[in-house]
């Protein structure tokens, strides 16, 4: 895997500051009511336990080599929940848009990769050295995904203190 220079990860920090309100907004957009115009999981992330916010992050930080290690994992933990037919914990449990909670999750994710990685290629495209090695790209990527969770766990904390 590359090593992530200086100047890369200065640059990285700057789109990812840049990027603040879209991962904010897509928190939101997560737990918004799918009545206005959200994905609804806030309701279900009261059932999430804050141990299982935190196993995922610690996942990515310490074990992740990719972001779809994220996703599997994300994945495993609905399985999980499926298995337990009266005690779901939240994972499976459907939104207001037919989605699973983790599927919503997973699929903001991925929306919100997309988009800061865009950024990122762009900020790359004006060095002189304008490519970035697949194992610094793929560092990037996780260090995207462990902001946005980052953001959602926060709020995952908010809702679920809220009751």
């Amino acid at each position: 895997m590359g090593e992530m220079d200086r100047q890369t990860a200065m640059m990285v920090k700057q789109v990812l500051i840049k990027k603040t309100n879209l991962f904010l907004e897509e928190v939101e957009n997560l737990i918004k009511d799918s009545k206005e115009g959200g994905k609804g999981v806030g309701k279900e992330l009261r059932n999430i336990g804050r141990r299982q916010f935190q196993d995922i992050m610690n996942g990515m930080s310490e074990k992740a080599s990719s972001v779809e290690e994220i996703y599997l994992f994300i994945g495993y933990q609905e399985a999980k929940d499926m298995e337990v037919e009266f005690n779901k914990k939240g994972w499976s449990k459907s939104c207001g848009n037919k989605h699973t909670v983790a599927e919503n999750i997973v699929d903001t994710l991925k929306e919100v990769i997309s988009n800061v990685w865009a950024a990122v290629q762009e900020e790359v495209q004006k060095r002189e050295s304008n490519t970035i090695e697949e194992g610094v790209a793929r560092e990037i990527r996780i260090n995207i995904a462990e902001k946005f969770m980052g953001y959602l766990y926060w709020k995952a904390t908010v809702v679920q203190k809220k009751g």
